[in-house]
């Protein structure tokens, strides 16, 4: 597992402002990478869901085609409005609301989402939204491949995913402690 060790100034910004305000669930850089790396080969439209601090959708926007459209939801008021700022300049939708509020902008062909969000989320319509080949995106899972040490809630969304038939899905490590699924719609 290896990487640059630089991060994009776009990013740099978002994660500025939320620890500004004390808010410190964010993106990985290996996981930021992985998004930038898998965005550079869309086209469309990629969404997140839980948008946060804005560091995802900064890092989504840093890889992905100038003319692909970004849009990320987030529940929290205050957050989306961090994040707005952060984005401001960038091209990058920012929404409130949540699931069926992305989903109504769709198809994706990339979506990204946290594990825990993807725990409580409503996959029928998430699953409607992907376009064919689109590629869904869950991190932080804790632990090596095998599932140890993933609390019971992390691995049955983990394992709900990778037996899901809708999708081709993989776990991937990127780092010793972290792990991503990548998944995508058949």
């Amino acid at each position: 597992m290896t990487s640059p060790t630089e991060v994009p100034d776009l990013v740099q910004r978002a994660l500025r402002s939320s620890l500004a305000v004390g808010y410190v669930h964010t993106t990985r850089n290996e996981t930021g990478r992985l998004l930038a790396t898998l965005a550079a080969s869309r086209t469309g439209t990629l969404g997140e869901l839980g948008t946060g601090s804005g560091a995802a959708a900064a890092w989504l926007r840093t890889g992905a085609p100038q003319h692909a459209h970004i849009v990320t939801v987030e529940r929290d008021e205050a957050l989306a409005e961090l994040a707005r700022a952060a984005l401001a300049d960038a091209d990058v939708e920012v929404l409130m609301g949540g699931c069926r509020d992305l989903a109504a902008r769709g198809p994706f062909s990339l979506l990204y989402l946290d594990q825990q969000t993807a725990a409580g989320v409503d996959r029928e319509a998430l699953c409607a939204a992907m376009e064919p080949g689109g590629l869904v995106i869950i991190d932080d899972f804790p632990g090596g491949l095998d599932g140890l040490g993933m609390d019971a809630l992390s691995d049955l969304t983990r394992r709900e995913w990778l037996q899901d038939e809708r999708f081709e899905s993989v776990d991937v490590a990127v780092a010793p402690d972290a792990q991503v699924l990548i998944a995508t719609r058949r």
